[in-house]
């Protein structure tokens, strides 16, 4: 988290000067409460998740901080990513919720 900090304010001052104000960061549905973590009971994964949640909620900070210069803070999630693991625990964590989704990334 803290590196997110560093880069922001390594690069604020060129993002101040540049055309296109805007600063993305990748957040994780593992920081997601009630879209994911409840939904789904995700229990693991616990200093990640809080990590990814600390980076997101600095990033909304920043974007309340910087909003009067133009500057757009942004955090955004990929959503699920296809790998065994996942697709593997997705169907043993919530197979009636998520078996359409499963299959189609198995194919």
């Amino acid at each position: 988290m803290l590196g997110v900090v560093n880069v922001v304010h390594a690069f604020l001052p060129l993002i101040r000067k540049g055309a296109i104000k805007k600063v993305l960061n990748l957040g994780t549905g593992h920081a997601d409460m009630d879209g994911t973590i409840n939904r789904l009971e995700l229990a693991g994964a616990g200093p990640y998740s809080v990590t990814k949640a600390a980076a997101t909620i600095v990033i909304a900070k920043y974007n309340a901080a910087h909003k009067h210069e133009g500057i757009l803070f942004i955090t955004i999630s990929p959503g699920f990513v296809s790998t065994e693991r996942n697709i593997e625990g997705m169907l043993n964590r919530c197979p009636s919720l998520c078996w359409g989704s499963a299959r189609l990334l198995i194919k």
